[in-house]
């Protein structure tokens, strides 16, 4: 890396914000048209699934093929990404269904302009019916996502202590909300999830199952980083973003705080 603090010859910081973008634009694209009537509703629920769970496997994985990439260049991506990740996401789906779940309760690919609720709602039809647990933990849900993204903030500004603190704490709270999520479909023997294959396995578990393993993986790696001697903060989102997190040879570490 140069002494500007720039990725140098790593090609990941740029297909991570292209990933997070497409990851982004998929649902909001889909769900367009679905309402100019110009997609199926079904089929598109299927592709911004798949479409989305490439995407983030992709912005996780990336840092890892880039062999011109650091240790803590690698360590930094994860953290940074599966807090935008994390973060945002369940405060766009999961805390704008909360305001609107008496409108998506009992609707159907019909109604297409609740599409974007619909698509992951057919899968978990706990979701169409206003279901009082997940009124609960999806209220919370947006909440966490706020207090990650907050966490990143302060990773990337200095604060390490406080990052690393705030950051144990969401993810030991989203490994709760998500075990309830799991363990009461197990217990009821999968009643209010839709069979098949892609809708079990896809659409519930491993869509969802990204928060019970990487908030813990992000801790572990924000642990590392705060330990590091060759880390100090990028200061800025903008140089976050392009994993700008190695000081120059004449610029010492800051301290944690």
């Amino acid at each position: 890396m140069s002494e500007k603090g720039s990725a140098g010859g790593c090609w990941f910081p740029t297909a991570q914000m292209a990933l997070y973008a497409l990851s982004l634009a998929v649902p909001a694209t889909m769900w367009a048209l679905v309402v100019l009537e110009r997609a199926d509703p079904q089929l598109s629920a299927y592709l911004t699934v798949a479409l989305v769970i490439c995407c983030w496997t992709g912005i996780l994985v990336s840092p890892w093929m880039d062999g011109a990439a650091t240790p803590v260049q690698r360590r930094f991506a994860i953290v940074l990404y599966w807090g935008l990740i994390g973060g945002l996401f369940p405060i766009v789906w999961d805390g704008t269904w909360v305001i609107a779940n008496q409108l998506v309760n009992g609707c159907t690919a019909e109604d297409r302009w609740l599409w974007y609720w619909w698509s992951y709602a057919r899968v978990d039809t706990r979701f169409l019916k206003s279901d009082h647990v997940m009124l609960i933990v999806e209220t919370w849900s947006p909440l966490l996502g706020f207090a990650q993204l907050y966490a990143v903030h302060l990773l990337i500004s200095g604060a390490l202590e406080k990052a690393e603190r705030l950051a144990w704490t969401t993810g030991w709270l989203q490994f709760y909300g998500c075990t309830l999520l799991f363990g009461m479909e197990v217990l009821g023997g999968h009643e209010n999830i839709t069979p098949g294959w892609f809708d079990c396995f896809m659409g519930f578990w491993l869509l969802n199952g990204f928060w019970i393993f990487m908030p813990f993986v992000a801790c572990h790696f924000m642990s590392d980083l705060r330990s590091a001697s060759s880390y100090a903060p990028p200061r800025s989102w903008i140089n976050a973003l392009r994993c700008a997190v190695r000081p120059s040879a004449d610029q010492p570490r800051p301290k944690a705080q």
